[in-house]
């Protein structure tokens, strides 16, 4: 997991994230995580930076700075376990 700190017009956020696959993304993969919605966290898609022409998707949730630690700690579990199932359902089945 990557957290980062962002900040925009004065408001701070931690953004927290973790990695779910890397490799060729297709349209059955991208209507998959479209169609998916959670109360807390969102799918994030970016370039790999190693690997041209693939993509790296990434479970994702942004957390003011001033969040309580368990809080945070709560958020974090969420969000690798999300991407932990992810990554567990796209090995486990034909995407294509």
């Amino acid at each position: 997991m990557e957290p980062g700190f962002h900040e925009e017009d004065g408001y701070r956020t931690i953004h927290v994230r973790s990695s779910a696959y890397c490799g060729e993304l297709t349209k059955a993969m991208a209507m998959q995580l479209l169609a998916t919605t959670y109360p807390i966290g969102f799918w994030h898609i970016e370039p790999c930076a190693e690997n041209l022409g693939k993509y790296e998707v990434l479970f994702s949730a942004q957390l003011p700075v001033a969040v309580k630690p368990e809080d945070f700690k709560a958020v974090c579990g969420i969000v690798a376990q999300r991407a932990d199932n992810r990554e567990a359902t796209w090995r486990d089945q034909d995407v294509q």
